[in-house]
């Protein structure tokens, strides 16, 4: 029998427990003694909480570090002195090698953040006399990844992305208000699933992104396309959706909670690749507006422009606004390696 798709799903759902990990799941390591591995791990962890990390920093070491006590606890390496430099490299090894489910290795960024959360967790316990030395000193991380540019979509393929949400549907239509969230305002996924209810002003046509990425604020200009299909969500889907009248997440999953940023996050890449997937699988989706890169992000949150920009240039926002409008006109008339070629080493007029 086909599985039910859309809100047809959502009654099931709320009748059953909701899936996945959870905080409260009991992970197995030897908290018997205050010097063990993971009791000093659950002590670090609150002294980041009490320097005031973000909850997002917080859960991403805290996995990082579950990765590593398992290893650890498989082979009986509960006391941290005992942990040694070739100890490390044994884990650092085991991480390069290691295979997903679906027979991938571990992305080299995956290998430096869990790397990186050693390095400073021993770096604490050297610190706070736990250990007379710290074997991570000298680790060295893989090699940074070189950076390549994102391949843009071409605006039918813009369009064909904002068409495959069922504008029919409840999460239809909730799902089109978060594709043109990310596209207008050049909001990152776990920016998009913080927003609550009272940050969108469609009044005043802007979106308060609160704590973002390094725990800063930001005011950003909302379109008019975007404008009329938050509105049609608030008021068509996000009644159906919720389930706490005190629930002040904008956008809510089946479960009438917050959606999971990682979900949002598959969800947009498996979109995106399915649009794009004539040219190739699109990589580096955080963001929608990560393909038309800059433009979007970065002149729409100075400038509620109207025409969505179907091309990328890395540029500072300058101080004069007609130079500014006018580099966008340019870009947008352009090809890239035309544009690149007639302005590699000149500067605008009035800059």
């Amino acid at each position: 029998m086909p599985k039910k798709r859309g809100y047809r799903n959502v009654p099931g759902m709320r009748n059953r427990k909701k899936g996945g990990r959870t905080e409260t799941t009991p992970d197995g390591f030897d908290r018997s003694a205050p010097d063990t591995l993971a009791s000093l791990a659950d002590a670090w962890l609150d002294h980041l909480e009490e320097r005031a990390y973000s909850d997002r920093t917080l859960d991403k070491t805290r996995w990082c570090l579950r990765d590593f006590l398992g290893w650890c606890q498989d082979r009986d390496l509960i006391d941290p002195a005992t942990i040694t430099k070739p100890i490390l490299e044994s884990y650092q090894r085991h991480l390069f090698h290691y295979r997903q489910k679906n027979g991938k290795p571990l992305g080299v960024t995956t290998q430096r953040d869990r790397l990186g959360a050693l390095q400073r967790f021993f770096r604490w316990l050297c610190k706070e006399n736990h250990l007379l030395a710290n074997p991570a000193a000298d680790l060295e991380l893989p090699r940074k990844p070189a950076k390549t540019l994102p391949k843009a979509l071409s605006v039918e393929e813009i369009a064909a992305l904002m068409a495959t949400a069922d504008t029919t549907d409840v999460l239809g239509i909730r799902d089109r208000c978060m594709l043109e969230l990310l596209y207008s305002c050049g909001l990152r996924r776990s920016e998009l699933t913080g927003l609550d209810i009272d940050d969108v002003d469609p009044q005043r046509g802007l979106v308060t992104v609160r704590k973002g990425k390094g725990g800063k604020s930001r005011v950003l200009p909302l379109g008019d396309v975007a404008k009329h299909w938050f509105e049609r969500y608030r008021d068509e889907a996000r009644p159906r959706l919720e389930l706490d009248h005190g629930e002040r997440a904008l956008f809510l999953s089946g479960y009438g909670m917050r959606l999971n940023p990682n979900y949002v996050g598959n969800w947009v890449k498996r979109t995106m690749t399915g649009v794009a997937s004539k040219r190739g699988q699109v990589k580096n989706l955080d963001t929608l507006a990560s393909l038309p890169i800059l433009i979007s992000c970065r002149a729409r949150r100075e400038f509620n422009t109207k025409e969505r920009p179907t091309t990328s240039w890395p540029v500072e926002i300058a101080a004069n606004r007609l130079c500014l409008m006018a580099l966008i006109e340019d870009v947008l008339s352009t090809r890239w390696e035309k544009f690149v070629s007639e302005r590699a080493g000149r500067c605008l007029p009035g800059c």
